[in-house]
């Protein structure tokens, strides 16, 4: 399925969300957050600074390979997984109260390159232990 252009008349069909996942070294007890259902415009799909927030109680557990990886996908309630990316949130967690914007590109299954963009807004906000919140932006070229 090309995600870069409309694959058919019946877009206003999509029901277009996020799926947020941290990936622990258990595999178990992942946690896994969806935004509300985005508004398509065009080729993009805007979820209007949505906020999405994770309470990280454990940390240690989502460190990976020296690493801790957020897996953004970009899901239908019908046709399931259209696209995704993952983003390393180590550094983001390293600077509390510092707000990273990034534009990640994603790809669709079987895909190796991509026009498509997810724009996000990471930001930890350290309690006891923290909070990681993502802003929603506009996911962009992609239906």
């Amino acid at each position: 399925e090309n995600i870069r252009g409309r694959a058919d008349n019946n877009e206003d069909n999509l029901t277009p969300h996020l799926l947020f996942k941290l990936p622990t070294t258990t595999g178990i007890d992942v946690p896994i957050h969806q935004s509300r259902i985005g508004t398509i415009k065009g080729y993009n799909v805007t979820f209007d600074n949505e906020v999405v927030s994770f309470d990280i109680a454990n940390p240690e557990q989502l460190l990976i390979d020296g690493d801790i990886s957020l897996i953004v996908q970009l899901r239908d309630g019908l046709k399931g997984l259209i696209a995704q990316c993952n983003a390393s949130i180590t550094e983001v967690l390293l600077t509390p109260g510092v707000e990273t914007a990034r534009s990640l590109s994603v790809l669709t299954p079987g895909d190796t390159s991509t026009n498509s963009t997810v724009n996000l807004a990471f930001n930890f906000v350290k309690a006891n232990p923290g909070l990681l919140k993502l802003d929603l932006s506009t996911f962009k070229n992609c239906v």
